[in-house]
């Protein structure tokens, strides 16, 4: 068996997931938590652009 699901809008913080199988003959395997700490991604510049903006100012 396989399984895939994905949480396409999470909340940003700690959230809890659990897998449980329900099986043909109705039986329940429930498994054990998983902790997902989500934070929202935040646009770095590379070190590139930061040492390109430092030479520029240099010059003036």
């Amino acid at each position: 068996m396989e399984y895939f699901d994905a949480d396409y809008t999470p909340a940003e913080g700690v959230s809890y997931y659990r897998l449980k199988q329900v099986n043909e003959a109705n039986e329940e395997v429930v498994y054990s938590n998983a902790k997902i700490h989500y934070v929202e991604a935040e646009e770095i510049l590379s070190s590139t652009m930061l040492f390109r903006k430092t030479q520029a100012s240099d010059k003036s």
